[in-house]
């Protein structure tokens, strides 16, 4: 479950870092 929780942690900021990335461009 630790995994499992860590892996959409990851991809729920990777999500983040693009929805700001597209915003300023």
């Amino acid at each position: 479950m630790s995994v499992g929780r860590s892996l959409p942690f990851k991809q729920l900021a990777s999500e983040l870092a693009n929805n700001k990335k597209q915003k300023k461009t």
